[in-house]
């Protein structure tokens, strides 16, 4: 049996997650540990909204310790990001469980990055959190070399499970896009790239009708700092947050490709795969991506998109040349992928290593 840890109750990464789960046929109790609304810890959270958070949190530790009665060291605890396993530590120890502990973690939190005190002393706890765990999940290979082993000092065994769909959620994929001599780029997920976003409002400010642009998602920029950098440019829509599997195949269908150029913050970028590369392949559309970082990498290694420098130029160079046929071979491609985007392969491959 795997039980299933997490803070909260819902996201799209959780919810697919456990779509995965049941694809392998898995026997699955999902435990969340914090009941109610609470202040999602992500980006630069005030530290009071961090406090309340760990306050919910901290409730959960009898609730899990509950959860815990009964298993056995056959089976596993399978967390979800690193607040969790702090709680899911506490539990274990005063339930006494040994069953295996694996842990996920799609994201180095900001605060982990920062110099400093502050940084230095979470830092010293994740190492501490980390320490002894049967096995870390992570989503691309650039997180053990880039974090967990300088940083983290994490020397135990890891799995790469990138944040591929479950099988059954895609449905049918959109058809092609009809190409009328202007490319539509899609920029979906949680925006909050200053520099991704700069690059992007200059290049549809310079290409004018020649470009269109498609936003959607959670913004998490300064108040105010996103409407600004779109306004008065005509080709540039904001189409409203999304959180369900139906809203991202919309979406997809209505692009040629999606926009993955992703800078913040910058150690992190260099390594790190955006989900958005992943989704858009799902949906045979190609990707954009930095030519400097690992997802350009992949992107090149895959033949899945194009990569580009670190500016406005180097994008509008890009859009401009390219014609449709060559647009064609790499979408064609990108549909015969579906291995790279779709299904369990891996999280089924991580399980056995915790069997």
């Amino acid at each position: 049996m795997i039980l299933f840890i997490t803070t909260r109750a819902h996201t799209l990464d959780i919810a697919r997650r456990l779509r995965q789960f049941a694809s392998l046929g898995e026997d699955v109790r999902h435990v969340v540990l914090a009941q109610g609304a609470f202040a999602e810890f992500r980006g630069r959270a005030p530290i009071g909204q961090a406090m309340r958070r760990l306050w919910g949190l901290a409730r959960g530790i009898f609730r899990l310790r509950r959860a815990l009665a009964g298993l056995s060291e056959r089976d596993i605890l399978f967390v979800h990001a690193l607040d969790a396993l702090a709680v899911t530590r506490i539990a274990r120890r005063l339930a006494g469980n040994r069953s295996r502990l694996a842990c996920q973690v799609l994201d180095v939190h900001y605060y982990l990055l920062e110099p400093g005190l502050r940084g230095a002393i979470l830092r010293a706890i994740e190492r501490r959190l980390l320490r002894g765990l049967d096995l870390l999940v992570v989503p691309n290979a650039g997180n053990m070399p880039g974090h967990y082993r300088p940083v983290a000092r994490y020397t135990g065994p890891f799995a790469i499970v990138h944040n591929t769909l479950p099988t059954g959620e895609r449905g049918a994929v959109p058809p092609p896009l009809a190409y009328d001599g202007v490319w539509t780029i899609g920029w979906f997920g949680s925006l909050r790239c200053e520099r991704a976003l700069t690059i992007l409002c200059e290049t549809a400010r310079r290409m004018g009708p020649k470009l269109r642009v498609l936003t959607a998602g959670l913004l998490k920029f300064p108040p105010g700092r996103f409407e600004r950098a779109i306004a008065g440019l005509a080709n540039v829509t904001y189409l409203g947050p999304f959180d369900a599997p139906a809203d991202v195949a919309a979406l997809y269908a209505q692009a040629h490709m999606s926009y993955a150029l992703h800078f913040e913050p910058p150690v992190k970028a260099e390594w790190a795969l955006p989900v958005r590369i992943l989704e858009g392949g799902a949906y045979g559309r190609p990707a954009l991506a930095r030519a400097d970082a690992d997802c350009g990498a992949f992107v090149r290694d895959n033949a899945i998109g194009w990569t580009v420098g670190n500016t406005a130029d180097d994008l509008i160079a890009l859009l401009t040349r390219l014609e449709e046929p060559e647009y064609r071979r790499v979408e064609a491609n990108v549909r015969a992928r579906e291995d790279l985007f779709v299904g369990e392969r891996e999280l089924a491959a991580a399980l056995a290593m915790l069997r």
